[in-house]
């Protein structure tokens, strides 16, 4: 189910004096409320999320609460050399109350942090 949650964009709201706070745009596109998320990095280009939590740099738990079909920020540490980003797993939170942690398979895309307007470059993203 973790899939169902997508990283729209990433942003570097600090980049002279704290280039490694990142605010990620989060969707939630799943049934259920999204109370967590587990966000994976990585250094160099990918075109897909890796499916193995080690080909990662790094990962960080980040909370969220985002209702079914509602977006939202998230605002966490990560690396200052991280250049692409994945939901690896998420926790939910059913209409029962209950609580449902759910790995992400491979397959969505990375999503690489959007770039200053003195940097952006009309070239598709890496």
């Amino acid at each position: 189910m973790a899939r169902q949650l997508e990283l729209t964009d990433v942003r570097n709201p600090y980049p002279r004096t704290d280039p490694a706070i990142r605010e990620l745009e989060v969707t939630n596109r799943a049934p259920y409320r999204v109370l967590q998320i587990t966000v994976g990095w990585l250094e160099g280009s990918a075109r897909q999320c890796p499916a193995s939590r080690s080909a990662y740099r790094g990962t960080r738990e980040l909370f969220v609460s985002l209702k079914s079909g509602q977006s939202g920020t998230a605002m966490g540490e990560l690396s200052e050399q991280a250049k692409y980003f994945c939901v690896l797993s998420a926790q939910f939170l059913s209409p029962g109350r209950r609580s449902e942690p759910s790995a992400a398979a491979p397959g969505p895309p990375a999503v690489p942090p959007a770039q200053e307007p003195s940097q952006q470059q009309s070239e598709p993203t890496r």
